[in-house]
């Protein structure tokens, strides 16, 4: 079964790979961390750019949800409307009033039932549901300005800083391909800043390629907070947060563990 986007030149995507994304998103940007199948998201479905949407911190709602899904040709469109529900009967019902940002706004939940989009998810594997939330997990981090909850994201770097003796250029490249210790013990303190400066600023420019079983998983990342975002292991079901909530329970037993 399909979820179709009338707004959009009727393109298409499976309801599981909504359901996926509808859980990722209620994850990272949602209000909390409740049953996702009984969640009332927020429609503003509102006839503004994507960019402005952002902008207003309108991150966590039914229409930046399709805009997400759809293609970025369409990403400025409104999709959330009744021309959409009506599309799609059996994938979402109207979830009551929910209060957003300040004020009461309209909500969806998705429907129940033997033909609705969760039963389709229900009837998946857990091999094949890490698959599809790690895949969309990989789409909602590249919202902008997007901040995983309870993930702290590194200072901006300062880009004034620049490698430029050709010894200090073959220093990083060995550092980025070894974990081993490469700075000679006698080195001072002003040289080890400038090295973890200079290797902090390329780890924020150089483009990253997730890989899952040796090959390429999802589209490439760049910057610190896109690689928190795009980060998995041992499986892509097990992302940022879920580490950072691990190790929060790690931590509240073991408090001298720094």
């Amino acid at each position: 079964m399909k979820v179709v986007f009338p707004h959009a030149a009727r393109q298409d995507v499976s309801y599981v790979q909504f359901v996926a994304a509808w859980k990722v998103l209620g994850d990272m940007m949602g209000p909390s961390r409740g049953d996702w199948r009984e969640a009332a998201v927020p429609r503003h479905n509102r006839a503004v750019s994507f960019e402005r949407q952002l902008a207003e911190g309108l991150h966590y709602n039914l229409d930046v949800l399709c805009r997400l899904l759809v293609t970025p040709s369409y990403r400025n469109t409104m999709h959330a409307t009744n021309v959409f529900l009506g599309a799609n009967p059996n994938l979402v019902e109207p979830g009551g009033k929910v209060l957003h940002n300040g004020r009461l706004v309209n909500a969806v939940r998705l429907r129940r039932g033997e033909r609705s989009a969760v039963a389709h998810w229900e009837q998946l594997t857990a091999r094949q549901q890490e698959e599809l939330e790690a895949e969309a997990r990989l789409l909602v981090g590249k919202l902008p300005q997007v901040r995983k909850k309870s993930v702290a994201v590194p200072a901006r770097v300062n880009r004034s800083v620049r490698i430029t003796d050709s010894d200090f250029d073959n220093l990083l490249r060995r550092a980025r391909r070894s974990h081993t210790k490469i700075l000679p013990a006698s080195a001072d303190n002003e040289l080890r800043e400038r090295y973890l400066r200079a290797l902090i600023s390329s780890i924020q420019e150089e483009e990253f390629q997730p890989k899952w079983r040796r090959k390429a998983f999802g589209e490439a990342v760049r910057g610190w907070p896109q690689r928190l975002q795009s980060y998995f292991w041992p499986t892509p079901r097990v992302g940022y947060s879920e580490t950072a909530e691990i190790w929060s329970r790690i931590h509240r037993f073991c408090p001298a563990i720094e």
